[in-house]
């Protein structure tokens, strides 16, 4: 059966017959076996060599904190954070797109954090943009929606 992930792939399994010498990976970051399974079978990639990674990363730090009652009281908690790292740099998740972008603007009008939103409606462009500010240290704190993800290392 067909797994959620592997209905995504599907679209590409004509890419082994069209290009028949061409490398092709495939990369996933959440997938179970089933669905990494679904994946080799519909992209036609048997044999193949498999490379997984625990998700634990020990360079990083997560906290997970229950916000305040209110709105004054959550950036209260989330620049107290901040502030606590000062150096450093960090991701905050938000809900929604539009949160990352008031919550980004309030961390820089506010609190004078070096700080920028992340988000899927942003063009390739900006996003490369706020990445490389990210991993070179002059953004300190990115505010993304919840299934952000960002490649490279940030510099601290």
């Amino acid at each position: 059966m067909l797994t959620s992930i592997g209905l995504q792939y599907l679209a590409l399994s004509s890419l082994r017959n069209d290009y028949p010498g061409a490398p092709l990976m495939a990369l996933t970051a959440t997938a179970n076996k089933n669905s990494v399974d679904d994946i080799i079978t519909q992209l036609n990639m048997q044999p193949c060599v498999q490379l997984t990674q625990s998700f634990n990363r020990p360079n990083l730090r997560y906290a997970i904190m229950r916000k305040g009652g209110t709105k004054k009281a959550a950036f209260e908690s989330v620049y107290d954070v901040i502030r606590k790292h000062a150096g450093e740099t960090g991701i905050v998740y938000c809900f929604s797109k539009k949160d990352c972008e008031e919550v980004a603007l309030e961390l820089r009008e506010k609190y004078r954090v070096q700080a920028r939103h992340f988000h899927a409606d942003l063009v390739t462009e900006d996003k490369t943009k706020v990445q490389q500010a990210w991993q070179s240290g002059e953004c300190k704190v990115i505010v993304a929606t919840v299934c952000f993800i960002i490649s490279g290392r940030s510099s601290s």
